[in-house]
């Protein structure tokens, strides 16, 4: 194995530690939202954790959404609270995702048929 394979694989191993350090601290202290009547709920439990290759960003996605990750934060992305359940980075800047609506959503309610 050559030493920039191996500088690499140490590389993803400290953004996998740090991930997991800052999530189990978004989890157990959720922080506030300023606009919120109600305190932000957190990540939730986690379904899925994935390294953008474009810039190194760490990205978790939660019962209550997807966050970005660094600074010891973990930064909601989109403003939005779903359920992910399934997540995966595919590429550079590209994720797939897929889940449920928050039941509070207002995009998430039934139709009203006529």
């Amino acid at each position: 194995m050559t030493s920039v394979r191996i500088r690499r694989r140490a590389r993803r191993a400290v953004y996998f530690l740090a991930a997991t350090g800052l999530l189990l601290a978004a989890c157990s202290a959720p922080a506030t939202d300023q606009h919120a009547a109600v305190p932000d709920p957190g990540t939730g439990h986690l379904h899925g954790l994935g390294v953008d290759p474009a810039d190194g960003a760490v990205y978790a996605a939660g019962h209550h959404g997807v966050f970005r990750l660094g600074g010891g934060t973990a930064v909601r992305v989109a403003d939005r609270y779903q359920d992910t359940m399934g997540f995966t980075v595919t590429g550079p800047s590209t994720f797939l995702a897929s889940g449920h609506p928050a039941p509070a959503d207002p995009d998430a309610r039934s139709p009203t048929w006529a």
